[in-house]
């Protein structure tokens, strides 16, 4: 029973992988690529290499971009100094680069239903454990040796 729910499990973790959603680079426009890249450098933690390479990418697909813009973010990423690609970025794509350093942090509003279901699993590992007690004490286990 327990290799047949391992099986299980390793085969749902197969198919979640297989149907994740990731972004297809090859079909991002240059703008979009280079968006990506801003996104990269203010993750936390960063992530610099992806970073250069979306920007690399979008300097491939440059059409409507300013290549100047982009080619000043490559350099600012290999000179250490993230905090410049933003504006640049929005430089390069058309929008305006005074939005791009100072922006409103962004809210994350959770709702009611994730407070709701985290409850009903909390209940539910309560309940796992009191049957759990309650079946230990109808089957005591007998001392070693007797």
């Amino acid at each position: 029973m327990r290799t047949k729910a391992l099986v299980w499990l390793v085969i749902a973790l197969i198919a979640g992988g297989g149907l994740a959603d990731s972004p297809d680079e090859s079909k991002m426009t240059g703008a979009e690529l280079a968006r990506s890249a801003v996104g990269l450098v203010q993750a936390e933690p960063p992530n610099l290499e992806m970073a250069q390479d979306r920007l690399k990418d979008a300097l491939e697909k440059a059409a409507g971009l300013d290549v100047n813009a982009l080619k000043l973010a490559q350099q600012a990423l290999r000179a250490g100094v993230p905090q410049a690609v933003p504006p640049l970025v929005a430089k390069a794509v058309g929008d305006d680069p005074a939005q791009a350093v100072g922006g409103k942090p962004v809210e994350v509003n959770l709702g009611i239903g994730l407070y709701a279901a985290f409850a009903i699993g909390l209940l539910l590992v309560f309940l796992g454990a009191f049957a759990l007690g309650r079946s230990a004490d109808r089957h005591p286990r007998s001392p070693e040796g007797a």
